[in-house]
């Protein structure tokens, strides 16, 4: 995700580049402007500019022949106007930037005593108090659906899957902060989910389900799962936005290589920028 704060910066940069363009561009224009203007359904040209010697407006009527001079006319009243308008934007950007302190709310809870944020419920936080918060979160694990396997994590998690304990251990080896089957409000109103993996994005602070699809190539187990996205979608889950879905079949297994590829895309992006703690539609039970 990019921030309001780069894409004003990105914005600036185009400015930048379209007035030094127009204005090389102007410093080689005639002198003068150019009226069009209609008589008996036919465009007419006139181009009024000052005589040299006397500084007397002149009117120059131009004819097909003079099909340059037009062009070069209206390219130079276009470019003026660009060019007003790319410099306005361009200072209004700049003085925002310059006003603008982005982390100056969550530096306001950082920078307090210790004693003084224990009387204090903030709404706002800096990144790395939000994200001790995020990981000292505890919840019991699913007792309707107990785990049988025998697989365990690094971090000593009981998994459903060699893919899972994958997946939990190369997040964990990657720095990045996840819960495995946390109870997770998907639809409001409605019991909580127990999506396989919740990660947190250190950039941005943004969660992002992570669902692992492992027997694709049954059935039943295909069609159970398309129903599950399709559920997901209803309530504003969508792929590569909020949730994640990976995919294996016992000819076609997941492997880290897959894992890596999906974090440098949607974990690790080092262009991403601080983002306030403001958190998607996710909730906890």
């Amino acid at each position: 995700m990019i921030s309001i704060t780069n894409q004003l910066r990105e914005r600036l940069q185009e400015l930048k580049a379209i007035i030094q363009k127009i204005s090389l561009r102007l410093q080689n224009v005639p002198e003068g402007t150019l009226d069009i203007y209609t008589v008996d359904n036919k465009t007419r040209y006139r181009w009024r500019h000052r005589n040299p010697e006397n500084k007397k407006m002149i009117r120059t009527y131009l004819d097909k022949s003079h099909q340059e001079l037009i062009q070069a006319l209206a390219q130079k009243s276009y470019d003026e106007k660009v060019l007003n308008i790319a410099l306005k934007q361009a200072r209004v950007i700049e003085s925002f930037l310059r006003g603008f302190e982005l982390e100056a709310l969550e530096q306001l809870y950082a920078n307090l005593s210790q004693e003084r944020r224990a009387l204090i419920e903030a709404d706002v936080v800096d990144k790395e108090t939000f994200i001790a918060n995020w990981e000292r979160v505890t919840y019991k694990p699913d007792e309707q659906n107990p785990i049988t396997t025998e697989f365990f994590t690094m971090r000593n998690e009981h998994v459903r899957s060699k893919s899972e304990k994958i997946i939990a251990d190369t997040l964990l080896q990657r720095n990045l902060p996840y819960r495995y089957e946390p109870p997770t409000i998907i639809i409001p109103g409605k019991k909580p989910w127990r999506p396989d993996f919740v990660v947190l994005n250190r950039q941005t602070c943004k969660q992002m389900i992570w669902e692992h699809l492992g027997m694709m190539d049954d059935t039943d187990y295909c069609l159970k799962n398309l129903r599950k996205i399709k559920k997901y979608q209803q309530a504003g889950f969508f792929q590569g936005d909020n949730i994640l879905f990976t995919f294996e079949a016992t000819d076609m297994p997941l492997s880290t290589i897959d894992i890596n590829l999906i974090i440098d895309k949607y974990f690790d992006n080092p262009d991403d920028e601080k983002q306030p703690s403001v958190i998607g539609s996710l909730e906890w039970n």
